[in-house]
């Protein structure tokens, strides 16, 4: 996914006389079509992460997680639920991080279990969940801005 940087300097670049679309055709894949269009970085894919199948999160083995993740413009929504499977202390309580860097950014929210509540957030490419308990199921949301 581009930043707002990226896009305005791909729809300069696409209609700039040197080296400028020649269709409406062109013009219409570039904005619309093309995998990292202005079209796709507004209604983007949502994607679907474990701790056993991921792709832009990289897992903690403290920690076994299912979420949805979508990025919409500058805003990233993460839903989903976690557990912390580590018997002992840790710090920091990291669930997962970001190993793509349109995903960092900075952000918190609120997860629940049985009898608990506490907070979760983004910090750069990290999602934390401090306090959780060993064995506890978490049920969360997360919405945040990106960095870039």
């Amino acid at each position: 996914m581009a930043n707002k940087v990226a896009i305005e300097a791909q729809i300069q670049d696409a209609l700039s006389n040197t080296t400028g679309v020649s269709t409406w055709a062109k013009l219409e894949s570039y904005l619309i079509t093309e995998s990292d269009s202005i079209l796709e970085n507004v209604y983007s894919d949502i994607i679907t992460e474990t701790h056993l199948v991921n792709s832009i999160t990289t897992p903690n083995s403290n920690f076994e997680y299912s979420v949805t993740i979508r990025k919409v413009g500058g805003f990233v929504h993460i839903h989903g639920t976690f557990e912390k499977v580590y018997v002992g202390s840790l710090t920091p309580h990291i669930v997962f991080a970001f190993n793509d860097t349109d995903f960092y950014g900075s952000g918190g929210g609120t997860a629940f279990a049985v009898g608990s509540v506490l907070g979760v957030g983004m910090s750069n490419q990290n999602m934390e969940a401090a306090g959780a308990l060993n064995g506890e199921f978490f049920g969360f949301s997360v919405i945040y801005n990106t960095t870039d």
